[in-house]
């Protein structure tokens, strides 16, 4: 088995010696029920802890693939960071010459101090030092960044603009003028939201780059379940969807169901497009209302509400004709046709 150096940083910074998850760690508890007690204090401060073999014992993704033992799911092999930071052939993202690029700027601070308290309230100086401050990534590849020489930063490798699929609007639709020119807004809607980078600096940047394409994709399937799964309401032009249904048709879009990333991420990357979304908690329990005490939605007692600004009247409707007309004719690949923009099954 791999085994942790003393001072050994992650590609993203990370204290790999001192994170919970880490063969070090678990090295120091001698028996099961010591390694117990110490899961159970890093889930209340984390919200997260060690659960079976293959995500504990982790060796550090400075580990060489052959190393990392057979089966663990930990280090990622695939992860981002790892990949961009090893094609530059460095040993993590502080001798990059874009450090600190905006993928590392939100990676390396997602476990802070700052924001762990404000989601589960002040920390003890111990259990800051034992579970949070280990992940403050983006401060421990500073700090490295400051004793590195010019001469040994090296240059970026930027990647060419993210290309995503868009069909362009069909010409020939036997529709109303008034259902047309909802059907085109519509199209000219979901088309800039595609062209965007969605608040996203340094995108030419690998790890950047595949994060507004995540991104991306987590938008567009958002739009997807309030437009098919959702109730357009004539009267005052909303699209409502309840939680269930909601919670059910996230498909492999599990992000979905984190408070935080549609509250921060979802909701404020499509109100620069004038879509306005809103929760409603409708069961409000002493366990918390809408969502868990780890920030999850919960299953029951809310409904989304999406609204439109003006100018974009009778989208919101074409938006639920158009993903209902998808579903019916292309049945599980009626996503792909919706995120590539294809508007053709409105000919037929």
């Amino acid at each position: 088995m791999g085994e942790l150096k003393d001072d050994m940083i992650s590609k993203c910074g990370m204290a790999c010696n001192r994170c919970s998850w880490s063969h070090s760690v678990r090295a120091t508890l001698q028996t099961e029920e010591e390694y117990t007690q110490f899961r159970k204090r890093c889930k209340a401060v984390l919200g997260y802890s060690p659960t079976t073999n293959v995500f504990q014992n982790c060796v550090g993704c400075q580990t060489p693939d052959e190393e990392i033992p057979e089966g663990a799911k930990i280090p990622l092999r695939n992860c981002l960071v790892r990949k961009c930071v090893d094609a530059l052939g460095i040993e993590n993202c502080a001798y990059c010459s874009r450090f600190p690029c905006g993928y590392i700027q939100m990676r390396g601070t997602e476990w802070n101090r700052e924001n762990i308290e404000a989601k589960r309230g002040s920390l003890s100086e111990e259990d800051y030092l034992l579970f949070v401050e280990p992940f403050e990534g983006l401060n421990h590849l500073e700090t490295v960044h400051r004793t590195i020489s010019p001469d040994k930063i090296i240059q970026a490798i930027t990647v060419p603009p993210l290309k995503l699929k868009v069909v362009d609007f069909p010409e020939a639709i036997s529709l109303p003028e008034d259902e047309t020119t909802a059907f085109r807004k519509l199209h000219t809607l979901l088309h800039s939201i595609k062209q965007s980078s969605l608040g996203l600096e340094d995108t030419d940047i690998y790890a950047q780059q595949q994060r507004l394409k995540k991104r991306m994709d987590i938008l567009f399937r958002f739009l997807w379940i309030c437009g098919r799964y959702g109730t357009h309401e004539r009267e005052n032009d909303h699209i409502t969807v309840d939680s269930i249904t909601y919670m059910d048709n996230r498909e492999s879009e599990k992000a979905l169901g984190d408070w935080k990333i549609v509250k921060d991420i979802v909701f404020k990357a499509l109100s620069e497009f004038g879509i306005h979304v809103e929760r409603v908690v409708i069961t409000e329990d002493k366990k918390g209302g809408g969502e868990t005490p780890g920030g999850y939605l919960r299953k029951e007692g809310w409904y989304m509400v999406m609204s439109l600004d003006d100018s974009q009247k009778g989208v919101l409707k074409a938006l639920h004709t158009y993903a209902n007309r998808l579903e019916k004719e292309y049945g599980k690949k009626a996503f792909t046709y919706f995120k590539n923009l294809d508007m053709h099954v409105l000919t037929r």
